[in-house]
């Protein structure tokens, strides 16, 4: 049983590590750890440790998963990302972090060594070549714990980014949320109109 103490440093350590992330400051596990025993220290908790067991069931609770951080930054014009940065106050007026959200898509590479971080993420819609690969031969696919959808190129179309939409916003409206979603302007993402 987790002591009221307890909770509280990993209330704490979740806002920051939400209020981090909108910051695009990279956050690794030893990160995770060292903030969290600062926040007990803080507490004036003396028996809190931040083990690998304890990173692991905090992760697997907020649903924080580690990935790779995309090397797009150096693809924007510097103008653009300061009137963003005029905008975005404004735009975000009104919602909490919880509730601001910011997809993308990126391809998965076998046995790369990439540059990770650690990331909140919902159920991840995953696109492969084949409706049933032979990897999920003896398999039900739906029992997954991702989003499957396939195409002869295993690539983002604008048809299952408007499945996935509805759904996402199909959830939101289940738990009454209006939340902000930032998508880039590629042409697989849809104008589409979703329900509150």
């Amino acid at each position: 049983m987790v002591s009221v103490g307890f909770e509280q440093v990993e209330r704490d350590l979740y806002k920051w590590f939400i209020n981090s992330r909108l910051k695009s400051l990279p956050i690794s596990g030893p990160i995770l750890q060292t903030e969290a025993t600062k926040l007990a220290e803080n507490l004036g908790i003396s028996d809190f440790k931040a083990s690998n067991g304890w990173l692991d069931r905090f992760k697997r609770w907020h649903n924080i998963i580690c990935k790779q951080i995309n090397g797009e930054a150096n693809d924007v014009n510097q103008d653009t990302v300061e009137n963003w940065k005029r905008k975005l106050s404004v735009l975000i007026k009104g919602y909490e972090a919880k509730d601001i959200y910011n997809a993308d898509e990126t391809g998965v590479f076998f046995q790369r060594n990439p540059y990770q971080v650690f990331s909140e993420i919902r159920k991840p819609l995953v696109i492969g070549k084949s409706l049933k690969p032979h990897c999920f031969k003896n398999m039900n696919i739906a029992l997954l714990p991702v989003t499957w959808k396939f195409n002869k190129k295993a690539w983002m179309t604008a048809e299952i980014m408007e499945q996935w939409l509805q759904y996402f916003n199909a959830d939101m409206r289940s738990q009454n949320r209006n939340i902000l979603l930032f998508l880039d302007n590629a042409t697989c993402h849809p104008y589409i109109e979703c329900l509150m």
